[in-house]
């Protein structure tokens, strides 16, 4: 009897070993692969942000280019009117009040003025050198006589057919500079602009020529930007006189021993008629003064007084 109960127990736990499971493992995958999806739709959102910092860049960078071409026209042009019409204030400096006026600034070197016609008598230029702001304040500090001379200068300059101003138009890192605590002269500074009363004056028919431009030479004579025993490079002071068909030079300012003397020496080698006026020049030295006077006179270099000038 307790084997038979013995044996349906058995039974009865091998059924319930052997019965199938009804449930499953895993729930099937029925939702969609959302997240698959919104990782498409993120990259597609990022190439099209890509696109349009692309395209705004292109854009930006064609602007710039446009905006520096129209600067460099305008830049172009500026400089183009700065030469032929120039203004008081590109050559005093902001110091200075500003009055508007035209001259020509001649450059050294620029292409040259040609012209085949020789020139003739009867007409006359004014050679006015080195009235620049650093000479009259520094080197002739306290000489009464330059403000004559300009106040002069400014009233017969009219009598001539052409009237030139000659600048020194030193770099500011011209070999002459190496020796020396004061730089005078520098090039695009207050210091070598002319002197104020000389800008008012200023008319359409004056030049205004630019010398001693190389950082390695200097030249005394206006006729040459640089004159040494090596070398030697012509100013456009020829050049002027030739194409206004000048004959006559008349040469005034500082310093009378050493600039105005070799621009008269030039002058006559080149055949011109030169005439020095003496109470419109300032000398440092008045024993050389009258040596080189005495010296160009033996030349056939005139010696008058203004009030000589016809």
């Amino acid at each position: 009897m307790d084997l038979n109960n013995n044996l349906l127990e058995i039974n009865k736990e091998s059924k319930q070993n052997t019965q199938p499971d009804t449930q499953p493992d895993t729930q099937p995958d029925t939702q969609p692969d959302t997240q698959l999806n919104t990782k498409e739709l993120t990259i597609k959102l990022e190439n099209e942000v890509i696109e349009t910092i692309e395209t705004t860049q292109i854009a930006q960078t064609i602007e710039t280019t446009q905006t520096a071409q129209t600067a460099q026209t305008a830049q172009t042009i500026q400089t183009v009117q700065t030469i032929q019409t120039a203004q008081t204030k590109h050559l005093v400096g902001s110091h200075t009040p500003i009055k508007t006026t035209t001259f020509k600034i001649i450059e050294t070197p620029i292409q040259k003025i040609t012209n085949n016609t020789q020139p003739t008598n009867n007409r006359k230029a004014l050679i006015i050198h080195r009235l620049q702001n650093d000479y009259i304040d520094i080197e002739y500090s306290g000489n009464k006589k330059i403000t004559n001379i300009i106040s002069i200068i400014n009233k017969y300059k009219k009598q001539f057919e052409t009237v030139i101003f000659i600048k020194d138009w030193y770099p500011s890192d011209h070999v002459t500079y190496k020796n020396m605590n004061v730089k005078l002269s520098v090039a695009d500074t207050h210091g070598s602009s002319l002197n104020i009363s000389l800008l008012n004056k200023l008319s359409t028919n004056d030049y205004i020529l630019h010398i001693n431009t190389l950082n390695l030479y200097t030249s005394d004579s206006a006729f040459y930007n640089a004159k040494s025993y090596n070398i030697t490079r012509d100013s456009n002071l020829k050049n002027i006189l030739d194409e206004n068909k000048i004959k006559d030079i008349y040469l005034c300012g500082i310093t009378l021993e050493q600039q105005i003397f070799s621009t008269a020496y030039d002058a006559v080698t080149l055949g011109y008629n030169t005439t020095i006026v003496e109470d419109l020049c300032c000398g440092k030295d008045d024993k050389k003064v009258e040596k080189c006077l005495n010296f160009l006179k033996n030349l056939n270099v005139n010696i008058i007084k203004q009030s000589q000038i016809n």
